[in-house]
């Protein structure tokens, strides 16, 4: 019971950081022109799509998954997702990550 209440306080801090715009349910995206996830730019939602999402020049990430399922992201430096340069780990728990010079992202949630 200690771990689920321990877990509970994670998310909820770590969401509060992410979520606002379009992310509303714990997984979210979200890019930042700085380092270090500072300056946000925009958010997005990840799925099991596969989809290529074209940003131009965001320099880190910060990945949210759910209680339960984590997300995951890949940063490529082509605007196509062919040139991979980072990839974040699969994480529950919000993580950010330094990914200088993204023109692409492949982000996945729960896959």
């Amino acid at each position: 019971m200690k771990c689920i209440n321990i877990a509970a306080l994670f998310y909820v801090l770590f969401t509060a950081h992410a979520v606002s715009g379009q992310c509303q349910d714990g997984q979210c995206v979200t890019l930042f022109s700085g380092s270090g996830c500072q300056g946000e730019i925009t958010e997005f939602i990840p799925s099991c799509n596969n989809n290529c999402i074209q940003f131009n020049s965001s320099n880190s990430i910060f990945t949210l998954g759910s209680l339960i399922h984590g997300t995951d992201c890949e940063a490529f430096s082509d605007s196509n997702c062919q040139n991979q340069m980072v990839n974040t780990g699969n994480h529950i728990v919000g993580t950010c990550a330094n990914a200088p010079g993204t023109n692409s992202y492949k982000c996945f949630f729960d896959c």
